[in-house]
């Protein structure tokens, strides 16, 4: 990060850089566990080819599923950074070695300063008998859902908030596992809430927090937040994206 400058295409290749590198690791691992040292160059080439569309549908998985969970609000690289942690860890979690490669390629790349800042914990929280299908139509009953947890999901107090539309999300996922069942299928339907409100120490900066609740257990999978409080250097981050992306759009004067 502290080579490049404020273009958004080189910002990028810093992010996709750093995936980029998991996936490649992400292959040789599963290629080194299917090859034999009698199989031929032919067959190596073969396996590896396996290896990579495995790898990628994996890969697809973590890096788009990442999107559900992300917060609302200006967001960083560390926002989307956290986002793919918490997938990974939703999908598989005993398994943690994906986890690392992510971790260290996100702090040598400067995305975060050190790897507890990618640790995502989620409380643990039953919500009981609460009906989701009441709170994915009825935006009142969401309303008051989120005013009942507001500590939970971090709204200051005082601060008004507002509810985004809810989603009805169901993914499948594959369980890493030993033995010659190398994965589980099992499907997870989640109803996802997402909301934001403004940042009392700065009243332009919008923040906001994702929830993921189990469908069939009513159990929180996910929180995650773009509220930077806890992270003051994180926070200047944040702040200096926003006034950089404002006087792009020219909504605010610049001078020297």
């Amino acid at each position: 990060m502290s080579e490049v400058g404020d273009e958004s295409h080189d910002l990028s290749e810093v992010l996709s850089g750093a995936l980029y590198e998991v996936l490649i690791k992400i292959h040789n691992k599963r290629w080194n566990a299917a090859t034999k040292p009698s199989d031929t160059a032919a067959t190596r080439f073969s396996k590896s080819g396996k290896a990579l569309w495995e790898s990628a549908q994996q890969f697809k998985r973590m890096t788009l599923r990442a999107l559900d969970y992300l917060p609302p609000g200006q967001i960083i690289f560390a926002d989307y950074a956290r986002a793919v942690i918490a997938t990974d860890q939703a999908s598989h979690p005993d398994d943690t070695e994906e986890r690392s490669w992510l971790k260290q390629e996100f702090v040598k790349r400067g995305i975060v300063a050190n790897e507890q800042a990618l640790e995502v914990t989620v409380p643990d929280v039953n919500f009981g008998n609460i009906n989701l299908e009441t709170l994915l139509k009825d935006d009142a009953a969401a309303r008051t859902f989120v005013e009942q947890n507001r500590k939970l999901i971090g709204i200051p107090i005082g601060a008004a908030f507002k509810v985004g539309p809810r989603l009805d999300v169901t993914k499948k996922y594959y369980h890493r596992a030993k033995g010659p069942n190398k994965s589980k299928e099992s499907e997870v339907r989640e109803c996802l809430i997402k909301v934001h409100w403004t940042d009392p120490e700065d009243n332009q900066l919008i923040v906001g927090t994702t929830l993921a609740i189990d469908w069939k257990t009513q159990q929180l999978r996910v929180l995650l937040t773009s509220s930077h409080r806890d992270r003051p250097e994180e926070k200047l981050v944040q702040a200096n994206a926003r006034i950089k992306a404002l006087k792009r759009a020219g909504s605010i004067s610049c001078c020297k």
